[in-house]
């Protein structure tokens, strides 16, 4: 639309300031087509045919700046999605790592305490150093049961 602008503006001058003169004789005025004819000069409508022009590439820079700047407002609503994206899936990534820590406190929880008493049980029974010195490096100090006192006959008090 704007080079139609421009060049219907153009042909519009060119015919305002280009035309014939109405003191020279034009003998193929049956030629020329009505709207064409001579016309004596209006300074009014040279000023008005020239800030049409004006106007028309004002008109036209403006447009092919504002291209430009929505192209560098696109690009940069492009990298805005990407990182979007980007920072969806790491999202979707920690989620994924809280849940296993979760998991693993619960297990931790529930089940490590039972465990360490095992490992602490089997270490007495079996007398392993290397085990002793793992359980004691985790704060666990692996006691031998204390012996069982043995049944003592009561005796009679004598009299």
């Amino acid at each position: 639309m704007g080079r139609l602008a421009i060049k219907g503006t153009l042909c519009l001058l060119l015919l305002i300031f280009f035309r014939p003169s109405p003191r020279l004789p034009c003998p193929e005025k049956k030629h020329i087509h009505p709207s064409l004819s001579p016309m004596p000069k209006n300074l009014p409508a040279n000023i008005v045919a020239l800030a049409a022009v004006g106007l028309a590439f004002w008109i036209l820079i403006s447009t092919v700046g504002n291209s430009r700047i929505q192209q560098g407002i696109q690009a940069q609503q492009d990298q805005i999605l990407a990182l979007q994206s980007e920072i969806q899936t790491l999202q979707q990534q920690l989620q994924s790592q809280q849940q296993q820590i979760e998991t693993a406190s619960q297990l931790n929880t529930q089940i490590g305490p039972a465990i360490l008493n095992e490992l602490a049980t089997l270490q007495i029974k079996n007398n392993n150093i290397a085990l002793a010195v793992f359980l004691q490096k985790h704060g666990i100090q692996a006691n031998p049961p204390a012996p069982q006192p043995t049944a003592v006959p009561a005796t009679k008090p004598s009299r």
